[in-house]
């Protein structure tokens, strides 16, 4: 699974990083230099590169192909397989629009626009298209994308309409999930959320979406701390009738699990939650 990671140094600099998990890649070191000109494998039409960008993918001659990269003001397209885009792009040519295949959405984005802002504008004349009247048959390329600029915005571009449709992430992670915002949903099982992150209003370049509050949240102990295999950051060792003696690791999160040897609950033998990180009993 491909996973886009946008993150936010105390500083204030930014990091965008992703995985590529294919079992073989053709992406490789890329530069692009300003007034670089590539041709469309889906109606031949030439473009002339406004900015240059350095990123991973191949370029031979006027054919170009660009996974992930960073243009010279900072603005980075990455693209991720998808599983719900294919259905939605456009197939008939029209003139008044600009057409290209899927996967030259970042080349496309990074050479010709500066910014989130500037690269979102253009999104209503934009059509991403299959290959059923392309040039150049290049099959069912099913993606979607993470951009992110030096601002600290960082989105998502679905093509599940055209126009595409944007998805403001301040979470900072995307993966190939075909539905972003059911998948951010569930955060809430895990985690305590920030009022700002849940009503829509949290700024860039925040460094956190939850309060830090995983009390009682699901799957947390009721799961994984029943197997007593869980490491963290303290170490609790039972000793109540000297029969239980094995070492646990267990989060301060924890408010219920079966003690490994003897079964008995432990939440009953002291209260886990009063202990600082780092204490043993």
């Amino acid at each position: 699974m491909c996973t886009s990671i946008f993150q936010t140094a105390k500083n204030g600099q930014h990091l965008f990083s992703r995985t590529m998990d294919w079992e073989g890649l053709y992406a490789f070191p890329t530069f692009l230099p300003r007034n670089y000109q590539w041709r469309s494998a889906f109606d031949g039409k030439t473009y002339n590169s406004r900015y240059a960008l350095i990123g991973s993918g191949h370029a031979v001659a006027d054919r170009a192909d660009i996974s992930d990269g960073v243009n010279e003001h900072g603005l980075s397209v990455q693209k991720l397989t998808f599983s719900a885009g294919k259905d939605h792009f456009a197939q008939s040519r029209k003139a008044s629009y600009t057409q290209i295949a899927p996967f030259e959405f970042p080349l496309w984005a990074m050479t010709q626009f500066d910014s989130v802002s500037s690269l979102l504008a253009a999104l209503p004349t934009l059509e991403i298209m299959n290959d059923q009247e392309a040039v150049r048959e290049y099959g069912e390329a099913d993606l979607h994308f993470a951009a992110a600029d030096p601002t600290g915005r960082f989105v998502i571009i679905e093509p599940l309409s055209m126009p595409m449709r944007v998805i403001e992430n301040p979470l900072g992670v995307v993966t190939n999930a075909g539905d972003f915002q059911k998948e951010a949903a569930k955060l809430a099982d895990y985690m305590t959320l920030l009022p700002e992150y849940a009503a829509g209003r949290l700024p860039y370049n925040s460094q956190h979406v939850s309060t830090g509050d995983f009390f009682w949240k699901k799957a947390v102990s009721r799961r994984l701390y029943t197997q007593c295999q869980i490491h963290s950051r303290s170490l609790f060792k039972r000793t109540h009738d000297g029969s239980c003696r094995r070492t646990a690791s267990v989060s301060r999160s924890l408010a219920y699990f079966k003690c490994c040897d003897c079964a008995e609950d432990a939440s009953s033998l002291a209260d886990l939650h009063s202990l600082p990180f780092g204490s043993r009993t």
